[in-house]
């Protein structure tokens, strides 16, 4: 039987902001609304919960079939 893996890369973490604020010295909500969403299309981050999402319909009967794919869940920041 072939080997079933699904991985999630990481992405954007809280410490992530704390560190971008302290480097620009800036507020983490300047941080993020200045430098981290300045070029995100859809300026907000991607909830956990749409990754759980993505997760409970790949282990779904409905999703046998799909392999090899990436899904991108970024907020359209790949788009740039």
């Amino acid at each position: 039987m072939p080997e079933e893996r699904l991985d999630f890369p990481p992405g954007l973490v809280e410490n992530q902001i704390k560190d971008q604020a302290k480097a620009h010295h800036m507020s983490e909500e300047e941080v993020v609304e200045k430098v981290l969403l300045e070029k995100q299309a859809v300026k907000s981050f991607v909830p956990i919960e749409k990754l759980g999402e993505i997760a409970v319909f790949l282990a779904a009967e409905n999703a046998t079939t799909v392999s090899g794919s990436i899904f991108t869940l970024d907020g359209a920041w790949s788009a740039q």
